[in-house]
């Protein structure tokens, strides 16, 4: 998922979920993006769900 820090720099946060559908990950991700570790190691970068983008591997 892309992120952008106060500062501007710009940067990436990846979540390996179990998921069968594009949709799917793309929302476990979003969820585990918004929980307390994922905030802690962004240190205050800014998530862009909107721009995320998924990978399925099977």
């Amino acid at each position: 998922m892309p992120t952008s820090s106060p500062s501007g720099a710009r940067g990436e946060q990846t979540f390996a979920v179990r998921a069968l559908t594009y949709a799917e990950a793309l929302t476990t991700a979003a969820t585990t993006a918004h929980a307390h570790p994922a905030l802690r190691h962004r240190r205050g970068a800014r998530i862009d769900t909107a721009a995320a983008r998924a990978t399925l591997h099977h």
